[in-house]
């Protein structure tokens, strides 16, 4: 690997890093209550959102 993969990857991963940690405290603000309600009208509620955010953040390890 390359200084400059290696540079892009260190960037990456500190992003995501970031994302998930404010990810992570904003649920920890919420009341369960909060997270079981639709998040409109006729919407998927904000724990069926967060599934598909975990997924999806588990799902970029086998890319990097």
């Amino acid at each position: 690997m390359t200084d400059q993969q290696q540079i892009i990857l260190k960037m990456v991963t500190g992003a995501w890093e970031t994302q998930a940690s404010r990810v992570t405290k904003l649920l920890n603000t919420l009341l369960d209550e909060k997270l079981l309600s639709e998040t409109a009208p006729s919407r998927n509620s904000g724990l069926y959102l967060v599934g598909h955010l975990a997924a999806v953040s588990d799902a970029l390890f086998p890319l990097m």
